[in-house]
């Protein structure tokens, strides 16, 4: 976090403490005039902008937000047995890796980010029954009926119910990796 940053989030930086030094590269671009011709003219200008940056670590005064520690990463074997059951008796491929969790409908396979990457198991298997639900409605419906929510949380509530999720874990929240 920069300087300015923390002073804006209400945090100072310790006495004596030194940033680190950040490089940002990239290219501006710009269109002129060509004096000779008259035409517009494209031009990409290369720059480098530095910052010194500080470590939440040497900071005080930051919202809490910045300062608690991370959460625990969620353990591979600690899998809800029951979700595994029902997603296993759907019969749909599941293949594991990347970061995005999307149905393909060329390989009619779902595609998830390994179990590890989520803030904890209700999450994967919630996101896992979205894209299960998902393959269900391109098969049966027209694409249309993939973009009403509503449809999307009665399909989660009835696949929650089969696969034991606790009733309280709400499904307006944001389901996927962080």
């Amino acid at each position: 976090m920069t300087y300015k940053q923390c002073a804006e989030l209400g945090g100072h930086v310790r006495k004596s403490e030194q940033g680190s030094l950040v490089v940002y590269a990239s290219t501006l671009h710009r269109s002129q005039t060509d004096e000779a011709s008259g035409e517009e003219v494209e031009r990409d200008i290369p720059f480098i902008k530095g910052y010194t940056v500080f470590n939440v670590e040497q900071i005080e005064g930051l919202p809490e937000q910045y300062t608690r520690p991370a959460l625990a990463i969620l353990d591979p074997v600690q899998r809800i047995a029951d979700a595994e059951a029902f997603f296993a008796a759907t019969g749909i491929e599941v293949g594991h890796g990347g970061n995005r969790a999307f149905y393909s409908e060329s390989v009619d396979r779902v595609q998830m980010p390994f179990v590890e990457t989520f803030r904890d198991a209700e999450r994967y298997y919630a996101t896992l029954a979205i894209k299960k639900f998902t393959r269900q409605s391109t098969r049966a419906a027209s694409p249309a009926i993939l973009a009403e929510p509503a449809l999307c949380a009665s399909g989660m509530g009835v696949l929650r119910i089969q696969a034991g999720f606790p009733m309280a874990y709400s499904t307006a929240r944001r389901f996927g990796p962080i």
